[in-house]
């Protein structure tokens, strides 16, 4: 829940224009900032792939904040997204944050499977570990135990 938190309170300072005056007393103009799930996710693909960590993992971080939201895109690219952000906050050494995001995309579909052709294998190890501990954690709460009935007495 605290990490929803931050990442709101990420969003929204960010998403908020600069009203700094540039050195000429002029406000900057903002790049525009694409509107669509699809628009910014291949936008930040771009960026990633340009080899922008920083920037990337801020692009992926508003369309994860856009999941947690609830916006509702195409699985499979909500699944990107939630991917990089977990690949990226992996590589940063942020494990906890990896694992959250990985785990909210396996909680929504247990079987999604990510390639070791397209992501690092590290990475691929830890979303297959984390996918493991989603379906245990399914088949455990699916196979409770039913109630037992008192007896008459």
């Amino acid at each position: 829940m605290l990490q929803l938190v931050m990442l709101l309170q990420l969003a929204t300072a960010r998403a908020e224009p600069s009203t700094e005056d540039g050195p000429t007393g002029e406000v900057p103009a903002e790049a525009p900032v694409p509107q669509t799930f699809l628009a910014m996710l291949e936008k930040a693909k771009q960026v990633y792939f340009d080899g922008d960590d920083e920037a990337a993992l801020e692009l992926f971080t508003r369309l994860q904040v856009r999941l947690l939201m609830g916006e509702e895109p195409p699985m499979e690219q909500a699944a990107t997204a939630l991917i990089y952000v977990g690949e990226i906050q992996y590589r940063r050494g942020n494990h906890d944050e990896a694992r959250d995001a990985f785990r909210w995309l396996l909680e929504k579909d247990p079987d999604y499977q990510i390639s070791p052709y397209s992501h690092p294998i590290e990475v691929v190890a830890v979303f297959s570990t984390v996918r493991d501990q989603v379906r245990r954690g399914m088949s455990e709460t699916n196979n409770d135990p039913p109630p037992v009935e008192p007896m008459p007495g």
